[in-house]
């Protein structure tokens, strides 16, 4: 019964040896192409009557100075599907970002629904100028 056991661990070694020895190919990595949005990192919110306040940082990725940012804020149902409760969008012309900077953000978001439980939210940004070119606005933005 011994010389079974034996026998055992040393098959299990060996398939462990065999399975670790041979390295797959690596698929080719990804290029990443230009940045698309200004990256949002979100810190904390603070409940205010009706207002929810979203603090964080907004951060330019693109290799020219962003001069002004259209922020929106998407609000969804949790659950089985997601399901838009509302949008809350604001232009704010006075924010500058240098190349590869980050600037403080802080949101006023005016929604009841953001109080729900099962309310969660997605928050995009999109230069106003890139340098010196003027930026369209987000797609569904109303001016």
């Amino acid at each position: 019964m011994r010389t079974r056991a034996y026998w055992t661990v040393a098959a299990l070694a060996a398939l462990l040896a065999a399975c670790t020895a041979h390295k797959a190919d690596e698929p080719a990595a990804k290029k990443k192409g230009p940045p698309t949005r200004l990256l949002i990192h979100a810190t904390g919110t603070e409940y205010k009557d009706h207002t929810t306040i979203i603090q964080g940082t907004v951060e330019n990725p693109f290799d020219e100075t962003v001069h002004g940012v259209r922020y929106v804020v998407t609000v969804f149902r949790h659950g089985g599907s997601l399901q838009v409760l509302d949008l809350w969008q604001r232009e704010d012309l006075d924010t500058t970002i240098g190349a590869g900077k980050s600037v403080p953000m802080t949101l006023n978001v005016v929604s009841a629904h953001l109080r729900s439980r099962s309310a969660r939210f997605r928050i995009e940004a999109q230069p106003v100028k890139l340098g010196s070119k003027s930026m369209p606005p987000p797609k569904g933005w109303k001016e």
